[in-house]
This record gives C-alpha cells, sequence and structure tokens, in this order.
C-alpha cells in the first residue's frame, strides 16, 4: 500500500501545486472579506454583524494574515495527503493487485486523469475541481 501511496504522490504532485496555488488565491480574497466583517464589527454594531465576527478565527482578528494564511494552506495540505491514502484505499478495494500497480497520467489541466492497471485488470481515476469567488476551493477522485 506505502508504494502506491509513493505513486499516487508523484503522479498527483502537478495538481497538489496548482490546488495549493487556488487555495492561497483564495485565502488572500477570504482576508479582505473578513477585514470587511471586523469594520463592520467597530463601526456598525449588530447581532448579525457580532455573529459573524466571534466566528472569525483567532489570527483574524489579531491581523495576523501570513500566521491564517500559512495555517490553512498547512490544513489544506494534509488534507490532500490524506485524501490519498483514502484513495488508495479505495483503489486497493477494486482488487489489483497493489505490488504490479503502473499509473498513467494524462492531463486534462486543470484536472489530471489516471489509468492504473496490475496487467489483468485496469481502472480509470479521475480529480474534479472546483471553486470560485465565494467557494473555497475544493476537489473529487472518482473512480470508474
Amino acid at each position: 500500500m506505502k508504494n502506491l501511496v509513493q505513486q499516487l504522490n508523484a503522479e498527483l504532485s502537478e495538481f497538489k501545486m496548482h490546488y495549493c496555488r487556488l487555495t492561497e488565491n483564495f485565502l488572500f480574497q477570504d482576508w479582505d472579506r473578513m477585514q470587511k466583517i471586523i469594520d463592520d464589527y467597530y463601526s456598525n454594531w449588530s447581532n448579525e454583524i457580532s455573529k459573524n465576527y466571534h466566528a472569525l478565527p483567532t489570527s483574524v482578528k489579531r491581523n495576523e494574515q501570513d500566521k491564517f494564511i500559512n495555517s490553512e494552506l498547512a490544513k489544506a495540505k494534509e488534507n490532500f495527503n490524506n485524501n490519498i491514502i483514502k484513495l488508495a484505499n479505495r483503489i486497493a478495494k477494486k482488487g489489483l493487485e497493489i505490488d504490479n500497480i503502473k499509473i498513467n497520467t494524462y492531463n486534462a489541466f486543470p484536472n489530471i486523469e489516471c489509468r492504473i492497471t496490475d496487467g489483468n485488470q485496469s481502472i480509470i481515476a479521475y480529480t474534479v475541481l472546483a471553486g470560485g469567488n465565494i467557494q473555497r476551493p475544493h476537489y473529487r477522485y472518482l473512480i470508474k
């Protein structure tokens, strides 16, 4: 299983870098949104604004942008690594011989499609990346 996780990490490294760049860009935009909540809290207090303010992370309230962004990026990378392990487990459940697995990756940037074979049977795993101005970047691994 360890070999499969290493192969997946190698094949998906470009996707991981792209996902982290998108996440970082989103976090800078989100920082601006959260700063507006702080400004509103101090200038136009109301119950709704108060709820939004108290839901903010402490690093945002303390105006520690670097700490906030680094912390959120670390969480995104950890989540990505955990999802690689989950993907390896899902592939193993398909009945492939884990020791003989070969992975061929085809890019359809920003998403990636992989043909995974053990010589006897093959499966296709691919990513779907989504996100935008309102939603944080996120992705799914799908297996056929």
